[in-house]
């Protein structure tokens, strides 16, 4: 850097950090737009400024600060500076071997080797050196410099602080809530292991994107207190009469500064700073207010102020308000409606002033945020009310005793008298409703099935179908005068189409019952709401997902909140919108979902509950999708062995949970369980049911497995056909049925029918699920699989390409689905003859794939397996022996 750059290095400096922090990232933006290192440069110099409290730096030391980035700290080659605080540089590196990885290297800086501070630092890492939990970054490697300043290498985390990712994603509440519960989890497991992390803010909660899924990571233990005693020892005496931990996210405890009362409850009160944030998009203390009253006033002001509870703060956003709904999803009068009560209670109570009245642990306070997310009580409750009249009493006991006897019995007598009253009142009311209901859905169930009287049928044979279709007409005019009856019944039969897989009559009669609840009821009773929830699966099952997805979460958001309804109610509408997710390719919130669901549904259901089977089902069915294969048999043999015992051998649902176990096997096996099934299924449930048409369709696939082309087309044929008629041509089983002819006409030699099936399919999956979901690449495959036949491998290149693309986004590096569109991509460069560009090729996809997996892990070491072997193939033996002394064992937390 020329002295022209350093002083306009300088001259920029000196106007950001007049700046709130909140303008300085647009600042950076419109200055250094074209200039990495000058922003680089302006960012540590930033952080600089922090730690030093408003020092503006003078020429010289800019001039140190910009000219002190080594360019190696022991093996790593030194990048670039990702942040400064007052004992040490954090760098970002890249480590060339035995691995390639870029990492982060934090070193002490230049004239802070004093002995406190590297007790501090070898007290962070030794820390880090004892985490092994997928929230918390970890430890490499440790080291020091050629001047003999100690260094340690860690996990590089790149991402983006928990609150700015939560903004940029507009994670509802909901989504904030399950997200927060990852870095309790990694914060419990730094408790369990002995260290306490004491400056817990978004800054160190940093969360990446790993598979698609967001993963948050606990950073920077540089102020962590060990609990154990071999740590404590290095570490106490560096405590005294200083301030540890950031203000804003510092509990009461650490704002005494002698740092000798602090136990594991300091980080659940600066979690509970951190969850309120996340759901009011503010701090609990204005920072700016707090900075200014001074150190004594600041502490203070920790110590005894009590913060508005997170709704309350809302409330009094004014303007404000309406742009961190907008980031949450939702606008300010449902924003306060949300956080009021559970969420209030909860933040409120990790964040008492008193720590014996806060949760215990981080896992304490997640478990209450489980409840909250599977609509159960939260242990939390109104917290200061109840605080203060126990004050009270302590300093009155007397009277406080004579006043809470006498008002006890009072209220007691009153609430008894209004309570039976309201309670004969409307069990009366609702007695005299279902009894009125009940005649007349009991008459008219016996005039519809009055059809199959045979003085009305003349001896035809009367099917359901046809009770159905009679019933719908009925409906309009015989209960034209009770619309709830009529509502009722619509919904009744609605329910009874969707079991027959008809689907567009059962949307039909739901969509009109919806209506009439809405003209008698209001929007957000439960009734209109449970409805809402049935159609959204009906919606599900035609391939509707967006419809489906914003009417689930809907009747989710009224019906958790309403004290009335039953939670296994809302636990089906949950589920059923994680079903959803699944078809959409959203794996990672539909797990999520599941496992909430599932884990309230034993509790409250039991393990033998058909709700629970069916969630544990589900599950099993995205373990499946996401090529688990091995967890996926085990909760179908599970589910299926409570099935049989409690539901019998031909209920659908055995049926369902056999069926899919079929699909986890091929060839013979795989036919020895399907055709048996087929026919139970056909006499339970016939012909054109939707389960029978999966079962056929899983035969066909053994077929086509077993090379029985004929036999595959026959089958498929008739599939499509059926589809076709039942469900419409762009539904997603018709495309599914569709894609499986063209790739059995493609194995038949018949690549130009295949060829026009696939574009049809293509086309119709990214009108269904968009651009980038999985199916789009699956077919992308096949189509390119076709041009390689018709000899057109440039266009079977392109096309690998872009599949390889999508899965790499959609399913992760993980994925075996992601390494065999490798093989695709080698395979049409292969055909080109074209080795230079293989090797290239898979340089370039090593790099990639070591940048996203751990070492040792199986795609990664199948990768590099295919590589050397693709080397020892043109001659190059000595690469490829240099290559598979890179195969690993995988890491014990991989294990």
């Amino acid at each position: 850097m020329d002295k022209d750059q350093q002083h306009r290095l300088e001259d920029l400096y000196n106007e950001v950090v007049e700046l709130p922090p909140e303008r300085r990232g647009a600042f950076l933006d419109a200055h250094c737009k074209d200039d990495v290192d000058l922003r680089d440069a302006l960012t540590t110099l930033i952080a600089h400024y922090e730690s030093a409290k408003g020092t503006f730096l003078t020429q010289s030391v800019i001039e140190q600060h910009v000219q002190s980035i080594p360019e190696n700290i022991g093996p790593y080659r030194i990048e670039r500076v990702l942040g400064e605080g007052g004992m040490g540089v954090v760098y970002l590196a890249e480590q060339q071997v035995p691995i390639r990885r870029r990492v982060a290297v934090k070193v002490i800086r230049f004239g802070m080797d004093s002995g406190q501070v590297i007790a501090r630092f070898e007290t962070e890492r030794q820390a880090l050196a004892l985490m092994n939990h997928p929230n918390i970054a970890h430890v490499f490697d440790a080291g020091a410099t050629e001047s003999g300043r100690p260094f340690f290498v860690m996990e590089y985390v790149e991402g983006s602080p928990i609150t700015d990712y939560c903004n940029e994603h507009r994670l509802g509440i909901r989504a904030r809530v399950a997200l927060f519960q990852q870095v309790c989890a990694g914060i419990q497991d730094a408790h369990q292991k002995g260290v306490i992390h004491r400056d817990i803010k978004p800054s160190n909660v940093l969360v990446t994107q790993i598979a698609d899924r967001p993963v948050p990571k606990i950073i920077d233990f540089g102020v962590a207190k060990a609990t154990t005693q071999h740590m404590a020892e290095r570490s106490v005496y560096t405590e005294l009469g200083r301030i540890v931990g950031t203000p804003e996210y510092m509990s009461p405890e650490q704002a005494v500064m002698d740092g000798l009362d602090v136990d594991t409850r300091t980080d659940v009160y600066s979690l509970g700073v951190l969850l309120y944030e996340l759901l009011a998009g503010v701090l609990p203390f204005e920072p700016v207010e707090l900075r200014n009253a001074g150190v004594e006033g600041m502490l203070r002001m920790i110590r005894t102020n009590e913060p508005l509870r997170p709704s309350s703060r809302v409330t009094r956003l004014g303007d404000t308000a309406r742009e961190i709904a907008i980031q949450r999803e939702t606008e300010p009068k449902a924003l306060r409606r949300m956080l009021s009560k559970d969420l209030d209670w909860i933040t409120m109570k990790a964040l008492a002033k008193d720590r014996g009245q806060r949760y215990s642990t981080p896992r304490e306070l997640s478990d209450d945020l489980a409840r909250y997310l599977g609509n159960e009580p939260v242990v939390a409750g109104p917290p200061s009310a109840l605080y203060r009249t126990r004050k009270f009493a302590r300093r009155h006991p007397i009277g406080s005793a004579i006043f809470s006897v006498s008002t006890v019995f009072v209220l007691t007598l009153m609430g008894v008298m209004f309570w039976q009253n309201q309670k004969t009142e409307r069990e009366r009311d609702r007695a005299s409703l279902e009894a009125k209901t009940s005649r007349e859905m009991f008459d008219f169930m016996v005039g519809l099935f009055a059809v199959s009287d045979p003085s009305e049928s003349r001896g035809n044979e009367v099917t359901a179908r046809e009770i159905l279709d009679e019933g719908a007409k009925r409906i309009e005019t015989e209960l034209g005068g009770q619309p709830l009856v009529q509502a009722r019944m619509m919904g009744a039969m609605g329910i009874v189409y969707e079991k027959l897989g008809l689907f567009d009559p059962a949307a039909s009669l739901l969509e009109r019952a919806l209506d009439l609840q809405r003209n008698e009821l209001s929007d957000d009773h439960v009734e209109p709401m449970t409805t809402l929830s049935r159609l959204a699966e009906i919606y599900r099952d035609q391939g509707r997902y967006d419809e489906a997805v914003v009417m689930f979460q809907k009747a989710i958001d009224r019906l958790s909140v309403d004290p009335g309804v039953d939670a296994p109610v809302t636990m089906t509408a949950v589920n059923n919108l994680s079903s959803a997710y699944v078809n959409m390719g959203r794996f990672a919130e539909a797990e999520s979902l599941y496992t909430i669901v599932l884990e309230r549904q034993r509790q409250t259901l039991g393990e033998n509950h058909r709700e629970t089977l069916v969630t544990e089902t589900n599950l099993a069915v995205l373990y499946h999708e996401l090529g688990q294969t091995d967890a996926a048999e085990m909760a179908y043999r599970s589910v299926l062995e409570r099935q049989e015992r409690l539901l019998g051998r031909d209920h659908p649902e055995t049926l369902r949970t056999l069926n899919n176990i079929a699909t986890l096997y091929q060839g013979a096996k795989a036919e020895s369980l399907l055709v048996p099934l087929i026919e139970r299924q056909r006499r339970v449930l016939g012909e054109e049911h939707q389960e029978t048409l999966a079962a056929i369709s899983n035969l066909a696939s053994t077929y086509y497995v077993q090379k029985r082309y004929d036999d595959a087309e026959r089958m498929y044929g008739e599939l499509v056909s059926t589809r076709r008629k039942v469900l419409g041509s762009e539904h997603p089983e018709t495309v599914f049925a569709l894609r499986n002819l063209a790739v059995v006409y493609r194995a038949q030699g018949r690549l130009d029918e295949a060829e026009q099936l696939l574009v049809e399919v293509l086309a119709a999956w990214r009108k269904i699920l968009g651009d980038d979901h999985p199916r789009c690449a699956s077919s992308m495959n096949s189509l390119a699989l076709v041009y390689l036949r018709q000899g057109r491998p440039k266009e079977a290149e392109m096309t690998f390409v872009d599949a390889l693309r999508i899965r790499k986004k959609a399913l992760g590096y993980e994925h075996p689905a992601t390494l065999k569109s490798v093989t695709y991509v080698v395979q049409a460069l292969d055909s080109q003859k074209r080795s230079s560009a293989i090797d290239q090729f898979y340089q370039a996809e090593l790099a990639d794939f070591e940048a996203n997996l751990p070492a040792g892990h199986a795609s990664l070491n199948q990768l590099i397996g295919d590589y050397a072997a693709f080397l020892r193939g043109i001659g190059e033996t000595s690469r490829a022996a240099a290559l598979e002394s890179r195969l690993t064992e995988p890491a014990p937390q991989e294990r």
